[in-house]
């Protein structure tokens, strides 16, 4: 449907706008490497999920980052927000472009929003990783690529600290934790 690049916010909003009523949609990046039958389990599992728990904005499975660890955390690389979820945290914001950051900034949403995050920690993706060799599809360019996208990324993150705070300089899960911390009204008190 984007016959020009319109960057990863708004091809991902795209999706979410021509299926409205569906009940979950997956997202992942493209170094997403998956195990036989992984992605067929998650699909099943998410399926499930989103049907019994309403509270649930978004599920994620375990992700490999190339060291062979097991990450029991979710994924921006890959995972699946629930119709609530997305109902509830609104769109990607397209102004994050083309990509970086649009990521923490929905997430973030959907944490002040109270729905839940949950992890699947026995289904296992792989990100970055092609025949055991870590390779991340966004860092494989040349030096004045490289220059670019960094660019990009530092001007996503300063959009992201001024809708957000200072608090947001390093994304969402440092936030999460000095929010947790401090307690939710703290939050809200500066």
């Amino acid at each position: 449907v984007n016959i020009q690049h319109t960057g990863c916010a708004q091809a991902w909003n795209t999706v979410l706008r021509l299926y409205p009523g569906e009940p979950f949609y997956i997202f992942a990046a493209n170094d997403i490497e998956f195990q036989p039958q992984s992605l067929k389990t998650f699909y099943f599992s998410v399926l499930e999920t989103a049907r019994k728990n309403e509270s649930v904005g978004m599920v994620s499975s375990a992700v490999d980052f190339g060291d062979g660890l097991m990450q029991n955390e979710f994924s921006l690389m890959f995972g699946a927000f629930t119709r609530n979820g997305i109902l509830r945290a609104g769109l990607y914001d397209e102004n994050f472009y083309p990509a970086y950051y649009e990521d923490d900034d929905i997430l973030w949403r959907l944490f002040l929003s109270g729905m839940q995050i949950v992890v699947l920690p026995h289904i296992m993706v792989a990100h970055g990783l092609r025949r055991g060799i870590y390779l991340s599809g966004t860092t494989i360019e040349d030096s004045t690529g490289r220059f670019k996208r960094e660019v990009q990324r530092s001007t996503n993150q300063h959009y992201l600290v001024i809708k957000w705070g200072s608090g947001m300089r390093y994304g969402y899960k440092g936030r999460i934790l000095e929010v947790v911390a401090k307690g939710l009204q703290s939050f809200f008190d500066y």
